[in-house]
């Protein structure tokens, strides 16, 4: 899946390789810190994700967590910092 969120000073485009088994969500993000970061504590309840991934700000690691709403071919997501201080929504389509 490929997702693009716009950021204060660009649009960054992500990249999730992820994989469901039964109601766990392993993967990797790729897309925010040049190299792909794993997916950790991943879980799927109906029709919703959600896993935390780290990353890096300003030379400062950060752990992000996200929550996705799947539907036809997309996943609706909001990725946010652990603390609720920020978070921003977008898209995320399947790749074929």
């Amino acid at each position: 899946d490929l997702g693009k969120f716009e950021a204060p000073d660009s649009t960054h485009e992500l990249t999730f390789d992820l994989k469901a088994s039964g109601d766990s969500l392993t993967g990797a993000v790729s897309g925010l810190m040049g190299q792909a970061t794993e997916v950790k504590d991943g879980k799927i309840q109906g029709d919703t994700v959600s896993f935390w991934a780290m990353a890096e700000y300003q030379g400062q690691p950060i752990k992000l967590v996200y929550t996705g709403q799947v539907s036809e071919g997309e996943i609706h997501f909001t990725m946010g910092l652990d603390d609720g201080s920020w978070s921003t929504d977008f898209v995320a389509n399947k790749v074929l």
